[in-house]
């Protein structure tokens, strides 16, 4: 994980690195961040973009990169993927994934929206859940990203960490 947990003041920018340091900080559902999740409606604030691989996600952009080129992705796989991808080596349980993606009122048939957006990302991201580069199932539990993940202040945005 390239996430800089190193003392920050201010929570500034380290230019040298263009890393972010990202605190524990309050999610865009009102819980406490303290694992390392970089809450999505915060990092869509700061400009943050999450980097792997050869793609960058932009919340700001509500977009998802590979070569500089943009590839379609629908709001709930996008979601996911940022949900994952701003956690990587942590394991994001079934029940968790079902609380940030469909708030208390919305009625679906989780467990296969879920299977569906995981299925639409692999497919954009070439990944193969035999032997997964990106997104790792766990049986019965959920899922973890597990590609190295840089998480880096976009260049376009102007708003200081």
């Amino acid at each position: 994980m390239s996430i800089s947990h190193e003392s920050h003041d201010n929570n500034q920018l380290d230019s040298s690195k263009r890393v972010a340091y990202i605190p524990p900080m309050t999610s865009s559902v009102g819980a406490e961040a303290t694992d390392g999740n970089v809450p999505l409606e915060q990092a869509r604030r700061h400009h943050l973009v999450l980097r792997f691989e050869g793609y960058a996600l932009d919340p700001a952009r509500f977009e998802l990169r590979r070569g500089g080129a943009s590839v379609p992705l629908a709001p709930q796989p996008f979601d996911l993927l940022w949900l994952l991808a701003s956690r990587p080596g942590a394991l994001v349980g079934r029940d968790e994934i079902r609380r940030a993606l469909w708030d208390g009122g919305t009625f679906v048939e989780f467990d296969g929206c879920v299977n569906f957006c995981v299925r639409v990302l692999r497919k954009i991201l070439a990944d193969d859940a035999r032997r997964p580069r990106f997104i790792q199932a766990v049986r019965g539990r959920g899922y973890r990203f597990i590609a190295p993940v840089a998480v880096v202040a976009d260049e376009g945005g102007d708003t200081p960490l």
